[in-house]
């Protein structure tokens, strides 16, 4: 028998000794008042902490009932509509002024966010050769764990990582803050070269710049972006910033720091603990576990959604429907890569590309009909910018694309010769 057999006979009888003897008989929990995790039995969501820094509201008395309600978020007491609308209305970026609302508990005055701003410029910068010598060798699938080993690696080069005093941990944090991003980037980079085969391009963050602009500086190999992209990126960076102390990684800091750990120990913690499939990698832990259902049964799936990603990911046909209809149907190539209906068009020129530079997304114009009352003709025509009066007179069929076996659409614009969508010039 081979070291590996043994090996893996002995992980197997060994695993059941420990299931027979290591588990904790759930009725316990109740009788001796201990809470299971950030949960108790009844599902209500554990108090793991005291923060003055968030608050989330999700539900609210009614007649002394506790019924859901519209989510709201704060921040030191600030709504987070109102701080999106105040730097929105000022055409400015915000992630760098709510970082300092967080860290300090007031909104900065101009003069306070001009120097805050240029603190975390003059942090944005990476030991010599730690690109090269921790984030792009032995690149991981896991960004998670790519910015858990850089970030552990990083208190190698602090000679004064273990100094947990108020100025020290504050200039640890800001540092981290700067250069998170990077980390991030570097190691996407580093994975689609070494291991999907990709080109590798490593830009420089620019001081100038505001976070969610450096961020898509150096995703793109030109450097491009459109200003749209950043203010959107910008806005999803103030509202994934912090969640409160029932948060499962923010209640992880709480835990690691009271033990007197160093801020790399924290953050890395607070990132393993992000990354698990009960928190921050559920929404993968869904896809693998559809994975799994269809490789181990040999069954086909039906999804539902919206998310194109997804639908790259996981199905082999596809079917795009607009007002309760299929508007085009096909094999995933076939529907992604020689798309035929203006709607199909639409939800790809909506979406932002890491590799290609548009100026401008192109959102879908107007709003969804009413199901009760849809317009006469195609439901779609009322948003179609190829719209004709034929497209008015009749709901359309699905039509076979050029005799196609697999490929349809239902599009009356479609029957014309000199129709092409406008991503498909050149006739495919």
């Amino acid at each position: 028998m081979s070291e590996t057999i043994q090996m893996q006979d002995f992980l197997t009888r060994q695993a059941k000794v420990c299931r027979d003897n290591c588990e904790i008989e759930k009725d316990l929990y109740k009788e001796l008042g201990v809470k299971r995790g950030l949960r108790d039995v009844n599902g209500v969501g554990v108090l793991a902490g005291l923060t003055n820094i968030s608050c989330i509201q999700s539900s609210e008395m009614i007649d002394g009932e506790k019924v859901p309600c519209e989510g709201k978020l704060f921040y030191r007491g600030y709504n987070i509509y109102e701080l999106v609308e105040g730097f929105m209305k000022r055409g400015d970026f915000g992630f760098e002024e709510i970082t300092y609302l967080l860290l300090f508990g007031k909104l900065p005055d101009d003069k306070q966010l001009k120097e805050f701003r240029e603190v975390l410029a003059q942090s944005m910068t990476l030991p010599k050769n730690f690109t090269r010598d921790v984030i792009l060798k032995a690149p991981s699938k896991d960004i998670m764990n790519t910015l858990t080993k850089s970030i552990l690696t990083l208190a190698s080069y602090d000679e004064n990582a273990s100094d947990i005093s108020m100025e020290n941990v504050l200039k640890q944090c800001l540092m981290l803050i700067s250069v998170l991003p990077m980390m991030a980037v570097y190691g996407y980079h580093g994975y689609n070269h070494y291991v999907n085969d990709d080109s590798l391009y490593i830009h420089r963050p620019d001081p100038n710049c505001s976070m969610a602009e450096n961020i898509l500086r150096m995703l793109r190999p030109d450097k491009s972006y459109t200003e749209l992209e950043a203010k959107v990126l910008d806005i999803a960076l103030v509202l994934h910033m912090e969640h409160g102390g029932g948060n499962n990684s923010t209640f992880t800091t709480h835990v690691v720091t009271s033990s007197g750990s160093d801020t790399y120990s924290v953050i890395a913690a607070a990132l393993s603990s992000l990354k698990g499939p009960k928190h921050g990698g559920a929404n993968i832990k869904v896809v693998e576990m559809m994975k799994d259902l269809r490789k181990k049964f040999g069954s086909a799936m039906i999804m539902i959604t919206h998310d194109l990603g997804v639908v790259a990911e996981m199905c082999d046909d596809v079917a795009v429907m607009y007002a309760g209809h299929i508007v085009e149907y096909g094999t995933l190539e076939e529907v992604f890569n020689h798309t035929k209906h203006p709607y199909t068009e639409g939800l790809f020129v909506s979406l932002p590309n890491i590799h290609k530079r548009v100026e401008k997304l192109h959102p879908i114009q107007g709003l969804m009909p009413d199901p009760s009352d849809l317009p006469p003709g195609c439901a779609f025509a009322p948003r179609c910018p190829y719209a004709t009066e034929a497209c008015t007179k009749a709901v359309p069929e699905l039509t076979s694309v050029e005799g196609s076996a697999t490929h349809f659409v239902a599009c009356s614009a479609y029957k014309d010769p000199e129709f092409r969508l406008g991503e498909n010039k050149d006739g495919r």
